[in-house]
């Protein structure tokens, strides 16, 4: 690997694996493996400094990390969302979990993959050397050169724990923020009850039927999609909710009359703006003054 041989990894999709690798003083390795001088050049510049640089957070350099990452990102949004059962969120651990396993079954052995891990995160036997002179007790019960792995042994347990504790913590915030929020989006999202605040808003296209006569249909198809992205966005906006849409016109409730006459302020503003409508707006006949206002209830 690196300045030895082939710049990268056998069978890995990441980049080298270790500092002196790109190293400026190593360009004349890259060249000899192909590489063009000037680029090779610029990339060592910046990579170096990229790793160098004290916010530097590189994802785990072994082979198959994309698979954690995406497997991690998926267990993140099963959890978080609203619609994941309750019964459902126990398997979200033991299915990540499974991808790490399935991981380091793909390597020829759990010590080849050990050994690769040990190599991403920089870690060498000199680590384990020299360990400090245990004590007495210690000495008389264990005995022999065990005790590096003795006090392996007791830390492992230790780091696992502590490690469970973050995520079983995490996992506790997480769930209580879902709750948060999903009572929060019921309230927000709930229909505006009976009342003489309650205002009903009915929209319609004029004239649609004589537009969709002489306009073809695929403009047609593009001017609906582009109204119904408005409206929707815009009864988001004022808390609008949306009862149902028959065609092209669609029936509203707002919880405040002064909201359903902002909601249809802002659709007009939008709508007078929107590009690419040129062809809608040539073959409309003159609007005629006869506006429905909102019906108040």
């Amino acid at each position: 690997m690196g300045t030895h041989g082939s710049m990268l990894l056998g069978n890995n999709e990441l980049l080298p694996l270790r500092y002196d690798d790109i190293r400026i003083e190593h360009l004349h390795a890259w060249l000899a493996a192909g590489y063009d001088p000037r680029e090779a050049a610029e990339f060592l510049s910046v990579y170096g400094s990229s790793l160098t640089s004290d916010n530097v957070s590189p994802d785990v350099k072994i082979r198959l990390t994309s698979n954690i990452t995406a497997a991690l990102l998926a267990a993140s949004l099963r959890y978080t969302r609203r619609s994941t059962p309750e019964s459902d969120l126990h398997a979200v651990l033991s299915d990540f979990e499974a991808v790490q396993l399935a991981v380091v079954a793909a390597e020829s052995s759990r010590d080849a993959f050990a050994a690769q891990y040990r190599r991403s995160i920089h870690w060498t036997a000199a680590h384990a050397t020299a360990p400090a002179p245990p004590p007495a007790a210690m000495v008389a019960e264990g005995g022999g050169g065990g005790t590096s792995w003795t006090a392996l042994a007791a830390a492992l347990p230790c780091a696992v724990a502590l490690v469970v504790l973050v995520m079983i913590g995490g996992l506790a915030v997480i769930r209580w923020k879902r709750r948060q929020h999903a009572a929060r989006h019921a309230v927000l999202g709930a229909p505006p009850g009976e009342g003489p605040q309650t205002t009903i808003c009915v929209t319609d296209i004029a004239d649609s039927t004589f537009l969709w006569e002489i306009l073809p249909a695929a403009v047609m198809d593009s001017a609906l999609r582009t109204h119904h992205t408005i409206i929707r966005e815009a009864a988001l906006a004022f808390e609008g909710y949306e009862s149902s849409t028959e065609g092209d016109s669609f029936i509203l409730a707002f919880k405040t009359s002064v909201d359903a006459a902002a909601f249809c302020l802002r659709v007009q503003q939008v709508m007078a703006w929107i590009k690419g409508a040129d062809a809608v707006r040539r073959a409309s006949p003159p609007v005629q003054a006869s506006a429905t206002m909102p019906e108040q209830g």
